[in-house]
C-alpha cells in the first residue's frame, strides 16, 4: 500500500505541468518536483494523515482569484463581465494532495465494487473511445430490434458546492463506501 501510495504521488506530481500558476504560497509544481524524495515522502504522509483523519488542510483551500481577458474579445464586450474570466489559483501542494486522495478514492470505488459497469469517467481502461463505441453498439443493436433510445448525460462538476453534505454522507455511507472517504 505504501509504495502504491508512493506511485500515486510522484504520478500527480508529474502529470502537471512544471510552471503552472502557483497560488498563495508561490511553490510552482516544478520546484516541488525539484525537491526530490523527501518531498514525496512528506506529501505521501500528508495525504495518508489527511484520510485517517478526514480532514483536509484549510490552507490548501484557499485561492488567489485573477481575472484573465477571454481571448478575442470586443473593447465593447470587455465593458461587459462576460469579456473577462475569473480564475483561481491554488496551492500546487494542496493539488497535489487532492490528486493523491482522489486516486486513493477511485481504488476503494474500484475494491468494494461501488460504481456501476456503465461508468466511464475517471475510470482506468474506460476511455471517451471505449463509451462512444458502447453507445454506438447500444443504439444499433436497438434499432436493429425497432426500439427507440435515448441517451442522458449528466456533468456535475460544479454540483459538489451546492448539495447537502449531510445527505451526501450518508448516501456514501450506504453505498458501502470507507469511512475515511465518507469522513
Amino acid at each position: 500500500m505504501l509504495q502504491q501510495l508512493r506511485y500515486n504521488t510522484v504520478t500527480v506530481l508529474y502529470k502537471t505541468g512544471q510552471w503552472k500558476a502557483a497560488g498563495r504560497d508561490q511553490l510552482p509544481n516544478g520546484f516541488l518536483r525539484a525537491c526530490g524524495p523527501l518531498l514525496v515522502t512528506a506529501l505521501r504522509q500528508l495525504a495518508t494523515s489527511s484520510t485517517v483523519l478526514g480532514h483536509f488542510p484549510t490552507i490548501f483551500k484557499k485561492a488567489a482569484v485573477v481575472v484573465l481577458r477571454k481571448p478575442g474579445k470586443s473593447t465593447a464586450q470587455l465593458r461587459q463581465a462576460g469579456g473577462w474570466r475569473p480564475i483561481s489559483l491554488l496551492s500546487c501542494v494542496g493539488k497535489v494532495l487532492e490528486g493523491v486522495i482522489a486516486m486513493k478514492m477511485m481504488a476503494a470505488a474500484e475494491e468494494c465494487g461501488i460504481l456501476l459497469p456503465e461508468q466511464f469517467g475517471n475510470r482506468a481502461g474506460r476511455s471517451t473511445e471505449l463509451a462512444t463505441r458502447v453507445v454506438i453498439e447500444t443504439v444499433k443493436a436497438a434499432w436493429a430490434s425497432s426500439l427507440t433510445t435515448s441517451l442522458l448525460q449528466l456533468d456535475l462538476k460544479g454540483a459538489f458546492d451546492t448539495v447537502n453534505h449531510e445527505w451526501l454522507e450518508a448516501t456514501l455511507v450506504g453505498q458501502g463506501w470507507p469511512r475515511w472517504v465518507t469522513r
